[in-house]
């Protein structure tokens, strides 16, 4: 196994080249008294603003799933987000005391949506999760494509020196391994495999933070945070 540290140059390019991603957002809003003025998904990639009608959730069939599909940008290579219940903050997801996988903390403990966008991605249809949580929702979309590597495990998670990876991969899949910071910097890279286990050392990767990513031949992921101690 070995690892790749980027340059500070590589890794300035590499911030600096991310291209336009079409996203598909969904939130099911089951359960949730919706405000009435609309469903919205506000991040990083559009300057953090709630209510701009190109980032509204529509729910077109019914099913209390909301969607919009955008062309955005990613920051430092992954979205940062949350789902708004209004067209003003203060209706927003605060997650209170959810801490799964698919939230991150920023400097000033706020919570939210971490999600990271691997360089190449054109377009992509991220999780339904439960509104203000990190569980995926029970209603299947029928347009959504489910990726072949899922189930992806860390054991131990935190840990201090080595951790497992464990994953379905069904259609036994060449994959791709990166492990990225929380500012979306990657730090560890692994091509070529065609197993469901890889052992993660933690080498010189300083505490805090992590999120590794299981990519295939189609772009299509699995990621899980990992927290180093």
């Amino acid at each position: 196994m070995k690892k790749l540290y980027l340059t500070p140059f590589v890794l300035l390019f590499t911030l600096s080249s991310f291209a336009q991603v079409t996203v598909t957002f969904s939130v099911d809003m089951t359960g949730v008294m919706l405000s009435g003025n609309g469903v919205y998904v506000a991040g990083d990639f559009q300057s953090w603003s709630p209510g701009v009608s190109a980032y509204e959730l529509k729910d077109e069939d019914g099913d209390q799933v909301f969607r919009v599909t955008v062309d955005v940008t990613p920051v430092n290579g992954a979205l940062t987000f949350k789902y708004v219940n209004d067209s003003m903050w203060g209706n927003n997801e605060t997650f209170g005391s959810e801490s799964g996988d698919c939230i991150v903390e920023d400097v000033d403990g706020n919570k939210n949506r971490f999600v990271e966008i691997p360089a190449g991605t054109t377009s992509v249809e991220l999780a339904t999760w439960l509104y203000n949580s990190c569980t995926e929702s029970s209603i299947t979309s029928s347009t959504r494509d489910l990726p072949a590597v899922s189930a992806l495990k860390v054991a131990p998670n935190p840990f201090t020196d080595v951790a497992v990876l464990t994953f379905d991969n069904p259609s036994n899949d060449v994959l791709d391994l990166r492990v990225s910071n929380a500012m979306g910097q990657v730090v560890y890279v692994e091509n070529g495999l065609r197993r469901n286990t890889v052992e993660l050392n933690r080498g010189d990767l300083a505490s805090g933070v992590y999120f590794a990513t299981l990519i295939n031949s189609t772009g299509l992921v699995a990621t899980e945070r990992l927290l180093i101690q």
